[in-house]
């Protein structure tokens, strides 16, 4: 607990991070991809920070999961997918 209490305690403090409550708007909205873009095998959360990402218009996520690709965001760090098999 210790360590946790630490990290949350670093991002608080620092400029480079900053939290957001998201609204019940965009829970609403995130429902409805998840119904529409049933073929991402994105989850619910994908879903919801992918949409309030967009209403905020924040342009850039740190993450390295792969389903914000289909969404207008750029995600930090940028890893190369690998190629596919031939």
């Amino acid at each position: 607990m210790a360590h946790a209490s630490t990290f949350l305690q670093t991002l608080e403090e620092r400029d480079l991070y900053r939290f957001e409550s998201a609204p019940e708007l965009v829970f609403l909205d995130a429902r409805e991809s998840v119904l529409e873009w049933t073929d991402l095998n994105a989850s619910v959360t994908d879903f919801v920070v992918a949409t309030h990402v967009v209403d905020l218009g924040i342009d850039h996520i740190a993450t390295y999961d792969r389903h914000y690709d289909s969404v207008d965001v750029a995600t930090l760090p940028y890893v190369t997918p690998p190629e596919p098999n031939r």
